[in-house]
């Protein structure tokens, strides 16, 4: 009786791929390192376009008046600009799957790349349907972003037909599911963009809150973000940290004033948040794709055996390098032994033995020398030195006093012993050329530097002229100073009058008592119109002074509006007189209304109302 054998076959996916998440994404940043300019070129001629769209159409929308007007066409180029993104993603995979497998990267005919842009156009679109259901049903999401990124790189290879790159993608998705779980949560920007998108869902409902509560809100978003794409999560609060702190770069150094560096809280806003995740993509992204490379050459591997092949490829390339350089080496050794080996051996054992030799005192010196050195006396034992008081009957510590002093008289000589000859140098040098002479008029040759130097007619003048400059500059830093007190005794100059029919006068550039007088000497004048702009920016200013608004250049005054809302929100008279002024103000200086008497009055009147609600509510917080 035949017994048979059951043959097991082991599973090729775990014995011919036994890598971590953390192996792939550094096989993954080691390609991306050694990949070539073109290849990233290729990645942000696709991306960069669609990015700056997605940006623009995204302020568009939010602040536009006409927005309604051209957002069809602006959503059709932004989708067309998407699969442009899409169809450089794949080129861009391509050429890193042609350097994973070693070999050069091939141009490809125009047949091929129709099939690149209708497999891309057929697939990608359902993505962004598909992929945020996905991820709110949070079971099929990893399985279904792979399906979607192994579409972007196996649509780019030859052959690529729907129906197949289909196929291969949703088997190389199946494969490892916890390594494509790991990598998802640690590269993937859709996470990000996720939070972010419930964050700004949710930040309306807290702009009325307590500032306390909405910083404890976003340091909790802040965390669960972290949690839930971590290195997404460093790599945008990088990103935001250096939006934030250019503007304040850019006036420090170049001292441009910006709208973000008087307000830096009007950056935090949906269109920050949109640019932030913008290039954080731009990032991220990248690595995501090289991830997926890595594991659709190692999945494949499973069947082709393509990862051997490829280490066989490189090993025979190392071969010929090394068939190549070897012979070279050689010939340098060659060339560079060949003067040694044309001497006679016995000639030189001769010349070595009939070397100078040293003489024994000589050596003597030399290693006594050397012992003394404080890195090797430490090493030496102490010598007994006695009875300290038996020694000429001193202590032994006005010993050791004496033997500093004398240390310190030697190093104080020598450094005068220094200084002299320096000054020795110094008149030598004066003496080439001022060389002195006799009563004959013959050069006298000497060396006797400090007769020199007291002799010299050129170091007094040097001296004298020093002591004319530093009495100069005394002198000068006094009357410079007399002038400051002088002027800081004089009133200050009356500010001019300014033009209120310039529309950049800012409400600001008087107090409002000044502005009431001006109002008034414009109604004596008959400028109704003038006097009317001169009650309204008395009352801007009166709000600035009680820090109910804030004026600044680029507000409208329905910015006013909104600021006074939010924080005379306890005045509600407050802000309807504002509000009536306000109007009657724009109907006759950006309208045609003509301004009369009576709504001159109504202003005057408003505004002494608003003048004493104002007071009245400061009076209250004091109390």
């Amino acid at each position: 009786m035949v017994r048979r054998v059951k043959k097991t076959v082991p599973d090729k996916t775990k014995s011919c791929h036994d890598k971590g998440a953390i192996d792939i994404l550094e096989e993954a940043i080691h390609l991306l390192r050694t990949a070539s300019l073109s290849t990233v070129v290729c990645y942000y001629i696709g991306g960069l376009p669609f990015v700056l769209a997605l940006l623009y159409f995204w302020t568009d929308m939010s602040r536009s008046v006409v927005a309604a007007e051209h957002c069809s066409a602006a959503a059709f180029g932004l989708a067309a600009l998407f699969l442009w993104m899409k169809c450089w993603q794949s080129i861009f995979a391509r050429q890193l799957m042609a350097s994973l497998h070693a070999v050069p990267s091939s141009s490809r005919p125009f047949y091929r790349i129709w099939n690149l842009v209708i497999t891309q156009t057929i697939f990608q679109p359902w993505g962004m349907l598909l992929l945020p259901c996905s991820l709110l049903l949070t079971v099929p999401f990893p399985w279904l972003y792979a399906f979607y990124q192994n579409v972007t790189i196996l649509g780019g290879e030859e052959g690529g037909r729907v129906k197949r790159v289909s196929k291969q993608a949703w088997q190389q998705a199946k494969l490892w599911p916890k390594q494509n779980c790991i990598l998802i949560w640690l590269l993937s920007p859709w996470l990000l963009v996720c939070s972010a998108a419930l964050l700004l869902v949710t930040l309306p409902f807290l702009s009325k809150a307590v500032l306390a509560i909405l910083i404890l809100f976003m340091f909790f978003a802040l965390l669960f973000v972290l949690v839930l794409s971590p290195l997404g999560a460093i790599v945008a609060m990088n990103i935001g940290v250096l939006l934030v702190m250019l503007p304040g770069l850019v006036k420090t150094l170049f001292g441009i004033e910006t709208m973000f560096t008087m307000n830096p809280w009007q950056m935090l806003n949906s269109t920050f948040f949109a640019v932030v995740c913008g290039l954080t993509y731009l990032c991220l992204d990248p690595f995501v794709k090289a991830v997926y490379v890595v594991r659709c050459f190692y999945g494949k591997a499973l069947h082709t055996g393509e990862d051997l092949k490829v280490e066989l490829r490189q090993a025979a390339q190392m071969r010929r390098q090394t068939s190549r350089v070897l012979p070279l080496a050689i010939g340098f050794l060659l060339a560079g032994s060949s003067p040694l080996w044309a001497e006679n051996p016995a000639k030189i054992i001769s010349q070595n033995n009939h070397a100078p030799a040293v003489s024994s005192q000589e050596l003597d010196r030399s290693l006594q020398q050397v012992l003394n050195q404080p890195e090797y006396a430490w090493k030496m034992p102490r010598q007994n030195q006695g009875n300290p008081t038996d020694r000429h009957s001193r202590p032994a510590f006005l010993d050791g006093m004496f033997q500093t002093l004398k240390g310190w008289g030697t190093i104080l000589g020598e450094w005068f012993s220094g200084i002299q000859e320096w000054l020795k140098k110094v008149g030598d040098w004066f003496k080439k050329f001022f060389p002195e002479g006799d009563a004959e008029g013959k050069v006298v040759s000497g060396h006797q530097p400090f007769d020199f130097l007291l002799k010299s007619q050129l170091l007094l003048y040097t001296l004298l002229a020093a002591i004319v400059c530093i009495v100069a500059i005394l002198f000068w830093r006094a009357w410079s100073a007399r002038s400051r007190v002088t002027l800081d005794t004089f009133a200050e100059p009356e500010r001019p009058e300014p033009d209120l029919t310039d529309e950049n006068v800012d409400a600001d550039r008087l107090p409002p008592d000044d502005w009431l007088s001006l109002a008034y000497n414009f109604i004596e004048q008959g400028e109704l119109r003038l006097a009317l702009r001169a009650f309204y920016l008395a009352g801007l200013a009166s709000l600035d002074d009680h820090h109910l608004i804030r004026i600044a250049r680029h507000k409208s005054d329905l910015d006013y509006e909104n600021e006074l809302q939010r924080r005379a929100h306890a005045f509600p008279a407050l802000l309807e007189l504002f509000l009536e002024n306000s109007r009657i103000f724009q109907r006759s200086w950006y309208g045609l209304h003509e301004v009369s008497l009576e709504a001159v009055e109504q202003v005057k009147m408003n505004y002494n109302t608003l003048k004493t609600v104002v007071s009245q509510g400061a009076e209250e917080k004091l109390v």
